[in-house]
């Protein structure tokens, strides 16, 4: 992949990096009047490292098995499980 590529990707990341280091710095001013109390940190936790799963399985197919991942179903497969889960979870 060209330069190009790498510095638009890692564009991408840092924004949802700086997404999720604000959720943090929030943290404490949520916390006392969220419903969850504590219980939001901790499931914050696991969920940002849940979502870290994703990116490490299509690293490991591309090494492993070249050829065998089909990228544009795995796209529309997240775009299917993520466009319904929006509307749902307000």
């Amino acid at each position: 992949m060209a330069w190009a590529i790498h510095a638009l990707v890692g564009l991408l990341g840092t924004g949802s990096w700086a997404a999720i280091n604000g959720v943090w710095v929030e943290l404490p001013l949520l916390v006392p009047s969220a419903p969850e109390g504590w219980l939001l940190p901790s499931c914050l936790t696991v969920i940002i490292q849940l979502a870290n799963v994703g990116p490490l399985a299509v690293t490991l197919a591309h090494r492993l098995r070249p050829g065998w991942l089909d990228e544009v179903g795995a796209i529309y497969a997240l775009l299917g499980l993520g466009v319904p889960s929006g509307p749902a979870s307000l």
